[in-house]
């Protein structure tokens, strides 16, 4: 039962990926203490799993570089804006 969730969750995480538009708005440097920030937009409402899950797609594991200020905000009927930052290094 629970390999099934686990499967249940993986699947839907990467059907809400493939809807999502993503990017890396900026970066304050490249040292410890720097940041870096993204954006998302999406028709559905995009969740903190479905943010970590596209940062450690860009390379950026939320492991290493921190995962910090998510927010979603709704934009109108069926779209929705995510932002959030992680650190420039992961040292």
């Amino acid at each position: 039962m629970e390999i099934e969730n686990i499967q249940n969750r993986r699947e839907e995480t990467i059907r809400k990926m493939k809807l999502m538009k993503l990017k890396k708005v900026r970066q304050s440097g490249y040292g410890v203490g720097d940041s870096i920030y993204f954006e998302a937009y999406s028709q559905e409402e995009i969740t903190r799993d479905d943010a970590i899950a596209a940062q450690n797609k860009m390379d950026y594991s939320s492991i290493g570089y921190g995962f910090k200020g998510f927010k979603c905000e709704k934009l109108g009927e069926r779209k929705y804006k995510a932002t959030w930052s992680c650190w420039a290094s992961c040292e």
